[in-house]
């Protein structure tokens, strides 16, 4: 009898499978290696388009059109580092939709760091207020 037990629970637990797990290999990034990297793209005229429509400025001038395609790399260039001073609160964004600086211990204190700050600051305003 036990002979019996002992084999029906042996074919028992042989009958259970193992699923693997399905691996799938892709050549793009993770959200990972965006955030250590940096997620600086060239702009397609695709995108230049979409964006265009979406604020509203339907470029024709094709220097008008490099100047924002520009303005927008930079935008995506500085993000990182905008986002980093947002977060250890050093900027933020005013109610019209530009940065603004906050005061900060750090910022006060550092020369360069705030030469740093006030250049990005401006440049993301004035990127803002061209696109």
């Amino acid at each position: 009898m036990k002979k019996i037990i002992v084999i029906l629970i042996t074919i028992f637990f042989l009958a259970c499978s193992i699923k693997t797990p399905e691996i799938t290999l892709t050549g793009e990034k993770t959200a990972l290696e965006n955030q250590i990297l940096g997620a600086y793209d060239q702009l397609t005229d695709n995108n230049l388009i979409t964006t265009s429509k979406r604020t509203s400025a339907v470029l024709q001038d094709n220097q008008q059109s490099q100047a924002v395609r520009l303005a927008l790399q930079r935008q995506k260039l500085n993000k990182d580092e905008i986002d980093e001073l947002k977060d250890s609160h050093i900027a933020g964004e005013d109610n019209k939709g530009y940065l603004a600086i906050l005061a900060n211990e750090k910022y006060n204190q550092d020369a360069s760091f705030h030469k740093r700050v006030d250049d990005l600051v401006e440049q993301e305003n004035h990127d803002r207020r061209f696109i």
